[in-house]
């Protein structure tokens, strides 16, 4: 079990493994495009996993408390990150 769903199951609420199946969809979007970024030497575009994640993280926080600490690619990629409402959430990450 990943750190995402272990994370949902332990909050137990259909938001918090709502949550960890989106997490664990942007986890895997990100490690994709961290490493096509070091192989091909380019950029971020301006709608790319980082932008995600400064909508994620404080979901996260909200959400799983100070379990979220845990989750330290979307801790890096996403501290610092505005508080976002779901329907803001929604629209930016296609929910």
């Amino acid at each position: 079990m990943n750190a995402y769903r272990a994370l949902g199951e332990q909050i137990g609420t259909p938001e918090a493994r709502d949550l960890a199946a989106d997490l664990q969809a942007w986890h895997d979007e990100m490690v994709m495009h961290l490493r096509a970024i070091r192989m091909q030497g380019g950029s971020c575009e301006e709608e790319c996993p980082h932008t995600q994640a400064r909508v994620l993280w404080p979901m996260a926080l909200a959400t799983f408390g100070e379990a979220a600490e845990e989750l330290v690619l979307l801790r890096k990629h996403g501290a610092g990150a505005g508080g976002r409402t779901m329907p803001q959430r929604a629209a930016s990450v296609g929910s």
